[in-house]
Order: structure tokens, then sequence, then C-alpha cells
């Protein structure tokens, strides 16, 4: 999940951690979660935000972010 300005490569180190529990989410659904903080003031949610019954989210100050899909607009393509 990535939200705000700022593009960093660092998260290239952890992709491979990334999709192991990826894959161990998928064997053992509702049992892990992958959560990303910006910091350690966000570990303090991270009961709360555990509790959310999401597969993934990123915590960035107070917004907790998860994906999501959503249909595309019926629109003309620029």
């Amino acid at each position: 999940v990535g939200s705000g300005d700022v593009v960093s490569t660092a998260g290239l180190v952890d992709a491979p951690v990334w999709g192991l529990v990826r894959s161990a989410q998928s064997e053992n659904p509702g049992r892990l979660a992958l959560v990303d903080v910006d910091g350690s003031a966000a570990l303090g949610q991270l009961p709360g935000v555990l509790g959310l019954d999401e597969p993934q989210v990123a915590v960035r100050g107070d917004v907790v972010w998860a994906p999501r899909l959503m249909r595309a607009g019926g629109g003309v393509l620029a």
C-alpha cells in the first residue's frame, strides 16, 4: 500500500518477506496481517489496526489505509 508523495525503493529489500507472508496468508486466511507503519508513533495503533480484520494495511499518521479495487468510470480514457 503506498500513500503520500514520497517514493522510495527501500521497500525492495522487504519485498521477498512481503511475498512470503502473502503466500502464508493464502494458506491460512485470517491468521496473518501485513501492516506497514511510517514510524514508531504509529506502533501504538497496532492493537486497533489488527482488530480491523484487514489482511493488509498501511498506517500513515492517524490514517489507516487498506487496498481496494474500484470499478473504473465509464468515461473515455485520454
